[in-house]
């Protein structure tokens, strides 16, 4: 197939991403669409036969982006270009005696006004892995005020 291993870029900029494929985007789509309190123009809707995801702020901007692969198509970079200046923290860790990725370790960040809990894994869903940081949005809140990382191995 030419071209089949050119990449795609998509940019969303303030947008409700939603993908659907199969029945989603035949039935069930309509009726969560319901349920969205926001203007219409702001929901972007994809419908190809999307199969693997990985997501990362691939620009460094504090932003998550992803990159699809859809079934006979390039591979998609959606680029999130979302207005914002709300405040972010990642977390690469890096294990020394053992399990140097630091994989199913948990992490719990307490900021001013929120307490998120993550675990580090690669897995992201079907067919699809998702490395790196491990990404906390702070809104907000300027930083963390506390890190708590429990590793699997004590």
């Amino acid at each position: 197939m030419p071209g089949h291993n050119a990449v795609k870029h998509v940019r969303f900029s303030g947008r409700l991403l939603m993908l659907g494929c199969g029945s989603i985007g035949q039935g069930v789509l309509p009726l969560l669409l319901r349920h969205i309190d926001m203007p219409a123009e702001n929901i972007l809707i994809l419908t190809a036969d999307h199969r693997g995801s990985a997501v990362a702020d691939f620009n460094g901007d504090g932003r998550l982006d992803v990159v699809v692969a859809a079934l006979g198509a390039p591979a998609e970079i959606w680029m999130n270009e979302s207005p914002g200046d709300s405040h972010w923290l990642e977390l690469a860790l890096e294990g020394t005696r053992s399990n140097r990725n630091g994989i199913g370790a948990r992490i719990k960040v307490v900021s001013k006004s929120m307490t998120q809990y993550d675990q580090v894994s690669t897995a992201a869903g079907y067919a699809s892995s998702s490395a790196g940081p491990v990404h906390f949005g702070l809104g907000k809140d300027a930083g963390a005020d506390r890190i708590e990382i429990r590793w699997p191995s004590g």
